[in-house]
């Protein structure tokens, strides 16, 4: 794995000699880095746990649902269906949260709400995106 040059990865790449199994950890740190900034509320720690957990296990099973080690373009199918995954649930979450918010519910509620759903949905989202891998591998 490689931390601060890039042009062996670079090269490697351009040859399409880089295999899933050892673009792997790279999906998984980028993917938990992203998760960093959410620990900033009342159960920010507790979630961001649960997150990088879910997220650990969330990108293994998309990693089986590929082939594993003899699958191809996991990244690639990873960030396209992903990107399309979310803005899914995206598009079925913001009615519900702006719903929430009208019902004037208070914050200590809205936490507690948080701290519930956002595990649930990161697991939804995973489950979802490596069924639509799946499909690509069949």
């Amino acid at each position: 794995m490689y931390f601060v040059r890039y042009g062996v990865l670079k090269e490697r790449l351009r040859e399409r000699s880089l295999h899933d199994n050892e673009v792997l950890p790279y999906l998984i740190l980028t993917s938990i880095l992203i998760l960093l900034p959410v620990a900033s509320d009342k159960f920010g720690f507790l979630i961001l746990a649960w997150r990088v957990i879910i997220t650990f296990g969330g990108v293994l099973y998309v990693y089986h649902s590929n082939g594993g080690a003899h699958g191809f373009d996991l990244v690639q199918k990873f960030l396209v269906l992903g990107w399309i995954v979310n803005v899914r649930c995206l598009l079925v979450l913001l009615p519900t949260l702006i719903l929430l918010l009208l019902l004037g519910l208070s914050s200590e509620s809205r936490d507690v709400l948080v701290l519930i759903l956002v595990p649930i949905v990161d697991i939804i989202v995973y489950q979802r995106v490596g069924r639509h891998i799946r499909d690509t591998t069949q």
